[in-house]
């Protein structure tokens, strides 16, 4: 285990402990990876004057942002009929997109911009669905982010799986090989309930509570699909 000790020192530090405080001047004390402690700034560095500091005199130090919906390797495609209602959106330009060019390079590439993004917005953690996913989780990894993501599974070939039941495959293969890890917990993923049928579904839902993870789908996304529920 890594034991390196880092005090870092802000104009004010803010906080989610029971009471929101913010400490001004504030301080964190880091050892490896785990936060110890937290205060003003003159009370921790007396309390640990041996740790190396790293000193923010005009910043704000506040928990990482949590990004709660994504798609991080998309932002290949960013910006393309951005101005179309979703089902035409889908249907005419973006799944016939990913069918021609998402591979585990597409992923990969578009993955890591996102990640860049995110890390100079502030955001830490996210929840990702999209195809591929071992490759974004090792993206995702090695920039050092946390997320919850899974293999996005949907009732017509994707570029990841010819049928339902291979993406249920990978995502089993996907959930056995992350779950553990210190960075990515799992999840098993449905695209919609306009594009999964209810034995897809079904199965989706008893597969997250056969291996105890959560469950993430879209819904409610438009007027539409609100009006028609």
């Amino acid at each position: 285990m890594n034991s390196y000790a880092q005090l870092i020192t802000a104009k004010y530090v803010v906080t989610i402990n029971a009471n929101f405080e913010v400490f001004s001047p504030g301080a964190i004390y880091i050892v490896g990876d785990s936060i110890v402690d937290v205060g003003t700034s003159d009370v921790l560095k007396a309390k640990y004057p041996k740790a190396s500091l790293l000193d923010y005199p005009n910043e704000i130090l506040l928990p990482g942002l949590v990004n709660t919906h994504t798609h991080i390797a998309m932002s290949l495609l960013r910006g393309i009929a951005d101005d179309m209602p979703l089902k035409e959106w889908l249907e005419t330009v973006i799944w016939p997109l990913e069918k021609e060019f998402v591979n585990k390079d597409f992923v990969t590439v578009g993955s890591f911009i996102t990640l860049a993004e995110f890390i100079r917005g502030g955001i830490t953690c996210f929840n990702d669905m999209y195809f591929f996913q071992n490759e974004i989780a090792e993206a995702t990894a090695t920039a050092g982010l946390r997320a919850v993501m899974g293999e996005t599974l949907i009732d017509f070939p994707t570029p990841n799986a010819k049928t339902p039941n291979e993406g249920i495959t990978y995502s089993k293969q996907f959930v056995a090989r992350w779950k553990n890890h210190p960075l990515i917990s799992p999840c098993i993923v449905t695209h919609a309930p306009y594009s999964c049928s209810a034995t897809l579904l079904q199965s989706a839902s008893n597969l997250s509570k056969e291996l105890e993870i959560p469950l993430s789908i879209h819904i409610s996304e438009t007027k539409t699909e609100i009006r028609s529920q």
